[in-house]
């Protein structure tokens, strides 16, 4: 191992002792910022591994002495760039390595704020980006993703060759930027499910608070060996992979989501917690049923959309010592609830409120509903953000009186339990009757030859607006329109049935790996596909 020197352990002891006593001044407080603990933690254990991704791996004092010279750079670049009191911006376009956590964490060290960019976004979409929200600089790790971008004012940092471009040879305290916990850490971009990502901005406090929330939901510790193997520009992950370095856990990373490198993992790296979403858990349970099991696997957190009831038992055929949990947030709200799925709760509520959070449903007119009557969705906790960054468009997200909604729709039972059942503008009304597409894909999922599906309205000069529904088959599986009528007829009320059935080979999706619901509704409009007659 390379151990960090004792003149660099000073620093990292200094840079926090200075940011500690620089917000008590302001604030008469001591605050903290996400990357102390990770600080103090690396003065400890400068040798155990932090970081471990395909190309190479990163030590506690190696990922914080990286950060700490990257981070000298940027208050550099700051400096020289920007004239007033806006941080400079860090745009990040990159694969899973570790370079992705350094230039994160340094950016939340020298007061700058990090631009989460997705590489499977359009190039126009990234160059507009680019260009409105005036990164100041764009950091890439592949000549192909700025083909065809104008870069008009900003910098590049290309690090597919040269990645000691971006360190400084030594860390200067002095120019490093003090931050409180409520300065800008990063902005982020909603999945775009229904709608064009939107740019929301995450403070250091919220994240903070919401590490102290999860940390009570979710037990993780220094002992923990966490695989997240989604993309670091996805919430989940990056989330993940920040609290777990705060806490002292080894973090592996997948460069792509391939089962050959997920299988290595378990095999060989004692991967005790694991962090994804539901498809890639749908993925590896199809992959590796009746073929080998991993004991070693003690916690399985899944948040993105609800589990499938059928994948419960591979599960635990799998991984027979794991318990189970999945939570329902958003990116605008942060953490909302949490559902232990392996306890007795109910299978199809999105369990009870997370800790620290308030949740709340109320009728169009913001009175509070009773038990089980359906309403908006509004929460109030310390993990919500405030707008977001660029205005938003007034649809979704609204906060009031410190309670916010993005307009979900559902309902709380007499035990507590909350139900997620529709986004207000997904509500289908046909017949003056409202029709959550929630309801009818939990009653599709249940059939056991549906591998995917969606639920969407469309007009109708009779009923107002029909249900429709896309399905692709499990391999091997179909049913005729009758035998798929008939067997939804058991689960849900005859006028929630589908009046158009299409049949589909894959779904568009979102870079998250959602199903794009409009893009679908659309694509099919246009006569892409069969429908099942």
């Amino acid at each position: 191992m390379i151990k960090i020197s004792v003149s660099f352990a000073k620093h990292m002891c200094k840079y926090v002792v200075k940011q500690a006593v620089i917000t008590k001044d302001k604030r008469g407080d001591f605050g903290m910022r996400i990357t102390d603990d990770i600080i103090m933690y690396a003065d400890c254990h400068p040798d155990k591994i932090a970081l471990t991704s395909k190309a190479n791996k990163r030590t506690f004092g190696q990922l914080v002495k990286n950060a700490l010279l990257i981070a000298t750079k940027l208050a550099n670049l700051s400096r020289k760039r920007r004239s007033d009191n806006r941080p400079l911006l860090l745009g990040l376009l990159l694969n899973n390595r570790c370079e992705f956590v350094e230039l994160f964490l340094a950016a939340s060290i020298a007061g700058c704020t990090a631009v989460i960019l997705d590489k499977k976004w359009p190039r126009k979409q990234i160059e507009d980006i680019v260009e409105w929200y005036q990164i100041d600089v764009l950091v890439v790790d592949d000549p192909k993703d700025l083909e065809n971008i104008i870069l008009k004012n900003s910098i590049k940092i290309d690090l597919t060759n040269n990645c000691k471009q971006l360190y400084c040879e030594e860390v200067d305290l002095d120019l490093i930027h003090s931050v409180i916990d409520n300065s800008d850490l990063f902005i982020g971009f909603t999945s775009g499910t229904t709608s064009f990502p939107k740019a929301f901005m995450r403070t250091h406090q919220t994240w903070l608070e919401s590490f102290i929330a999860s940390s009570q939901e979710f037990k993780i510790s220094a002992a923990e060996h966490i695989l997240a193997p989604g993309a670091l520009c996805h919430g989940l992950t990056l989330y993940s992979v920040l609290e777990g370095l705060k806490l002292g856990a080894s973090i592996f990373l997948l460069d792509n989501f391939e089962m050959p490198a997920m299988v290595y993992f378990l095999r060989n790296e004692n991967i005790s917690t694991l962090i994804l979403v539901p498809t890639m858990l749908k993925k590896i349970t199809k992959n590796l049923l009746n073929r080998e099991s991993f004991s070693a696997v003690k916690k399985i957190i899944t948040s993105g959309s609800k589990l499938e009831s059928s994948m419960l038992h591979e599960i635990r055929v799998i991984f027979p010592n794991a318990k189970l949990y999945e939570y329902y947030g958003a990116s605008e709200l942060g953490f909302v609830t949490v559902h232990d799925v392996f306890s007795p709760q109910p299978a199809d509520s999105v369990g009870r409120p997370f800790y620290g959070v308030e949740v709340e449903f109320r009728d169009d007119n913001d009175r509070p509903v009773g038990v089980g009557e359906i309403g908006t969705l509004w929460v109030r906790s310390k993990f919500v953000i405030h707008c977001y960054y660029s205005g938003g468009d007034g649809v979704g997200f609204h906060l009031k009186n410190g309670w916010a909604t993005v307009e979900d729709q559902g309902y709380r039972d007499s035990q507590g339990y909350i139900y997620i059942i529709s986004r207000r503008n997904q509500v289908i009304i046909s017949g003056g009757l409202n029709i959550y597409p929630v309801e009818v894909e939990s009653a599709l999922y249940s059939l056991s030859e549906i591998s995917e599906c969606c639920v969407f309205g469309l007009p109708d000069s009779y009923w107002g607006h029909i249900v429709c529904v896309a399905v692709s088959w499990n391999e091997g599986e179909n049913l005729s329109r009758k035998e798929l009528l008939t067997r939804l007829s058991k689960k849900i009320s005859k006028f929630k049935l589908p009046k158009k059935i299409f049949i589909v080979h894959s779904f568009l999706k979102t870079s998250s790996g959602k199903i794009a619901v409009n893009e679908m509704r659309n694509w099919l409009v246009e006569g892409n596909c069969l429908e099942l007659e």
